[in-house]
């Protein structure tokens, strides 16, 4: 049931309509981020953002898209 919870607070209901730039590019943004605050040296941000990206919708849902 989590990809319901997940296509729910995307509010759209069918796989086809999902925009996939816009999930791709969330995604890359945070990974980017993560990146940068590791180059850093920001070990805490580094953490964060990690346990972001994995409760983040549009990750799951790349992930999913990914496997499938």
């Amino acid at each position: 049931r989590i990809q319901m919870k997940v296509t729910k607070m995307l509010k759209v209901n069918r796989w086809e309509d999902i925009d996939w730039k816009t999930v791709e590019l969330n995604v890359f943004r945070k990974q980017n981020q993560m990146y940068r605050a590791m180059l850093a040296g920001n070990i805490t941000e580094v953490r964060r953002l990690q346990r972001d990206i994995l409760r983040d919708p549009y990750a799951k849902l790349l992930s999913v898209k990914r496997v499938t």
